[in-house]
């Protein structure tokens, strides 16, 4: 018997079915709880054994989860038991988020969308999305943001919409410990961060070092070639269409004193 969960990520119908004896999706998902979805995209379905046929699915390992794709958007893990897992987190909760990563990762791929190691935050229904590798400076950014919602400090969804693109909080927590939101916004801009002393400053990025920046951050798990050809095309219009660009600021610094009075 198994517990079925729903939960809506960017727009996106998530249904989870779990073992009856499985802790339930831990505080972080629950803002993105849904009672019910009559569209569902992505299905995540936990097993307690590996599929009889192992050669006919596409298979993904992780340390707290095994993880097989069984169809278009389905999924189905069989939960790592052994693993020592520090409080307050559990064995579901880190379960949940590696899976979820890797299949929206996946299937935004193929989407024109991108999951990206990013921190994110809305002010005035636009949302800026800061990026960049370990250490550059995502969680200060939108920590030093003074008024607005903050989305998530570890993954921001990217998905074009009518008129133009998106930014969608993820519950994926990184460094800063909150949960994210499940708000969203009409892109401000994508900003590879660059610590320096002095007032923050915004610049155009080449073409090929934009995207050299923005690929790095793109979540990718064991991507197929289909998937990296998906979130190359869909990082190369970003680029193209002007939407990333450079964002040097000293950590501590409120980013919207530079962001306000930027246009696309």
């Amino acid at each position: 018997m198994t517990a079925v969960h729903f939960l809506e990520i960017a727009d996106l119908g998530v249904r989870l079915d779990l073992l009856d004896d499985e802790e339930p999706p831990g505080p972080r998902f629950e803002p993105f709880a849904a009672l019910s979805r009559t569209r569902v995209d992505v299905v995540l379905r936990q097993r307690l054994s590996p599929p009889d046929e192992r050669s006919s699915w596409q298979y993904h390992r992780e340390k707290v989860l095994h993880l097989w794709q069984c169809g278009d958007g389905e999924f189905e893990f069989q939960r790592v038991r052994d693993v020592s897992i520090n409080p307050p987190y559990s064995h579901t909760d880190l379960a949940l988020d590696t899976g979820l990563r890797v299949i929206l990762a996946r299937f935004l791929a193929t989407r024109g969308g991108l999951l990206l190691h990013a921190s994110g935050w809305r002010r005035d229904r636009t949302a800026a999305v800061f990026f960049g590798m370990h250490g550059a400076g995502k969680s200060t950014t939108v920590r030093s943001a003074a008024t607005g919602e903050y989305l998530c400090d570890d993954g921001i969804i990217i998905r074009a919409s009518t008129g133009g693109w998106r930014a969608y909080g993820t519950p994926f927590r990184g460094t800063d410990g909150r949960p994210g939101s499940p708000g969203g916004g009409a892109l401000h801009g994508l900003y590879a961060l660059r610590k320096q002393a002095g007032p923050p400053v915004i610049r155009r990025l080449e073409q090929l070092s934009a995207l050299k920046q923005l690929m790095r951050c793109v979540m990718l798990h064991d991507e197929t070639t289909v998937e990296r050809e998906g979130s190359l095309d869909t990082a190369t219009r970003l680029v193209r269409d002007g939407w990333v660009r450079e964002l040097a600021l000293g950590l501590g610094t409120n980013p919207w004193d530079a962001l306000a009075d930027w246009a696309n």
